[in-house]
């Protein structure tokens, strides 16, 4: 699957990997050239302006994100450098990013030679890097970047030679879904701290790294038990990413946000949806108004 969704920003400097350290969640000095991580970039406030993807090629550092959040991201990582050794470019534009589901890794085998061991484990090949990542309905998945050409040419290989069928890609935003992965896009950008999306169950936040923007709220949130909103997964007819949510029994205000939503093979979306855990005790949810579409839980297909 071709994911266009995604853009890049590479960080490169002696100083990459700390300056990244200084600014998101998760602990990017530990990050061996062997890995990807989750982490966050938050505000001051401890709100989520993107969900990444981060590994470090020799000094330097690539960022995964979401395409419409590359530039704002870009620029104000850049407001941060100061007087480190660190430089931030868009790298988009110059490169592919491909997902892979399925049972592919004997094809994959065939002209990678070698596949990551582990979710997040990474291998590099010239001039591209191969990551697993979390399994979706007990589908293997791996992102695959690199250069536009190199990965056309090794996509022809194995469509001719392998047989391996190009899907759409919201196919990988459903599997994301369902593998409880959520995406910050511009739309969502500033209105989450991480534990309402579940940020910190999926390997997203160490809580036992130095400062960062946000820190305070994060680690205040953790400790104290303030966690009042969590992501469920969720199935209505339709929905889209920053659309509100409305409890039956408290129609004035909103409660809850849908995160991430993709259509789903049998029909409908399916969705995260960041909500008030009171919200979820009785009554229905609805999306978009307190009249719209009832929210339901794709698990046991009622009302959550």
């Amino acid at each position: 699957m071709m994911l266009n969704k995604f853009g890049v920003i590479d960080v490169h400097g002696n100083d990459a990997a700390n300056f990244l350290h200084s600014q998101l969640t998760n602990n990017i000095q530990t990050l061996d050239e062997d890995s990807a991580r989750l982490a966050g970039f938050c505000s001051p406030k401890g709100r989520l302006l993107a969900t990444l993807l981060v590994w470090r090629i020799g000094n330097a550092a690539r960022i995964l994100v979401s395409a419409d959040l590359v530039e704002p991201i870009q620029k104000r990582l850049s407001m941060f450098v100061l007087r480190a050794k660190a430089r931030l470019i868009n790298s988009t534009n110059n490169l592919t990013v491909v997902g892979f589901a399925g049972n592919i890794s004997e094809s994959l085998l065939r002209c990678f030679k070698l596949l990551p061991n582990g979710v997040h484990g990474k291998i590099n090949t010239p001039f591209s890097e191969l990551i697993r990542v979390i399994d979706s309905d007990r589908l293997p998945r791996f992102l695959w970047i690199g250069p536009h050409g190199i990965i056309q040419e090794t996509l022809s290989i194995l469509d001719s030679t392998y047989q391996v069928k190009q899907a759409d890609p919201t196919l990988w935003d459903w599997l994301d879904i369902r593998a409880g992965i959520p995406h910050v896009s511009a739309v969502t950008s500033n209105l989450f701290i991480p534990q309402m999306i579940n940020f910190e169950l999926i390997g997203g936040i160490d809580f036992r790294k130095g400062c960062y923007p946000g820190q305070e709220v994060i680690a205040r949130s953790q400790y104290r038990g303030t966690i009042k909103r969590r992501t469920v997964l969720a199935h209505t007819e339709h929905a889209h990413a920053g659309v509100e949510v409305f409890h039956s029994e408290d129609p004035s205000q909103p409660c809850g946000v849908v995160v991430n939503s993709a259509a789903a093979p049998e029909g409908g979306f399916d969705c995260l949806v960041q909500i008030k855990l009171s919200a979820l005790e009785h009554g229905s949810i609805h999306v978009g108004s307190p009249c719209g579409l009832t929210l339901y839980c794709s698990a046991t297909n009622t009302p959550i």
